[in-house]
């Protein structure tokens, strides 16, 4: 994507704060083309899933399965249905259980979570050692690569 200019990124950020302050507003609209034009959140949202669904799937191809695309339908099902969003479902367990039940449910899934972690204790030089081995590998993968990213693309898109 080329470069956006100081002005564009302006514009993008006053959507942003829109979505961040107001996304589950109704009737929330979002400008297009600096303000040009407003559109409907659920609209522009299931728009720009529409195109990163076409990226999900070059990954999809590339890793096998449908994860990344999952996740993009998982999305788009938000904007019909804004309690399936994450700041809906903690408002939700804040209603229902309040700030510290909600608080106290992450810190135990968290430490479930981190207890079925191994414990393993790096050093520095273990981060210096992986970086090398990384790019070797890297280095080794671009010198086996003959194929002209063009074609990748072509082959995959």
């Amino acid at each position: 994507a080329p470069e956006m200019s100081s002005s564009e990124l302006a514009c993008t950020r006053v959507n942003w704060n829109r979505v961040i302050l107001e996304g589950r507003k109704p009737g929330l609209t979002l400008g297009i083309g600096c303000e040009t034009a407003q559109f409907p959140l659920p609209q522009v949202g299931k728009d720009l899933f529409r195109d990163l669904k076409r990226v999900a799937q070059t990954l999809d191809s590339i890793n096998g399965g449908e994860a990344y695309q999952k996740v993009c339908d998982e999305l788009v099902a938000c904007f019909d249905n804004p309690d399936l969003t994450f700041s809906a479902r903690i408002l939700r367990s804040m209603i229902d259980t309040g700030i510290g039940g909600t608080g106290k449910a992450f810190a135990e899934a968290y430490r479930n979570l981190l207890r079925e972690e191994p414990l393993e204790i790096l050093r520095e030089e273990d981060f210096v050692a992986e970086r090398e081995a990384s790019e070797r590998r890297q280095q080794e993968m671009e010198a086996a690569d003959t194929e002209p990213f063009a074609v990748w693309l072509e082959k995959h898109a």
